[in-house]
């Protein structure tokens, strides 16, 4: 599988380079996905958010600087797939090993508003992930599979939300 790399802002894209329905990070062409273990994920309707934490596998992403690799998100739904990567420049350090990519307004990765990265020197690394503009009946409620990748590296997982009544849907 070729693999392309984008250079200046972040980009959305489906590559597919094989034809067999796997793009990107999910293609075990690139890499053997590891588990992406989701903790926590809420939709909030009011705010037309959708918020999901989850923990990578035991040494996933050990020593990477998203300020100098790119990242790829993919976000597969029944209705197809969103890909973005996101370009090594549009990451700032927050604190320590924590990293943060935020597009508010979602110029640059939509669906994405927020990628945060928190990558300890011992333990297992953590994200959050926050789409934005998703609106009750959206397919980003139905069951999904987010996938992270950098370099040769990639963790996923399914995540399915449950309803709330009017606080809208959450896992667990």
């Amino acid at each position: 599988m070729t693999h392309r790399a984008y250079q200046g802002t972040a980009r959305r894209g489906r590559v597919d380079d094989e034809g067999n329905g796997l793009v990107d990070a999910e293609d075990p062409a690139c890499c053997t996905a590891q588990s992406l273990t989701f903790t926590q994920a809420r939709f909030r309707p009011g705010k037309s958010t959708l918020g999901a934490t989850a923990t990578l596998a035991s040494g996933a992403f050990a020593g990477l600087d998203p300020r100098a690799q790119d990242v790829r998100v993919q976000i597969r739904t029944d209705a197809g797939e969103e890909v973005s990567t996101i370009a090594s420049q549009q990451w700032q350090k927050l604190f320590h090993q924590t990293y943060g990519f935020f597009d508010q307004k979602m110029t640059l990765c939509q669906p994405i508003r927020c990628v945060r990265l928190v990558i300890p020197k011992n333990g297992p690394a953590k994200t959050t992930v926050i789409l934005g503009r998703v609106k009750p009946g959206s397919p980003l409620l139905m069951p999904l599979e987010i996938t992270l990748e950098a370099g040769n590296q990639c963790v996923s997982g399914p995540l399915s939300l449950q309803p709330k009544g009017k606080l809208g849907a959450g896992f667990p």
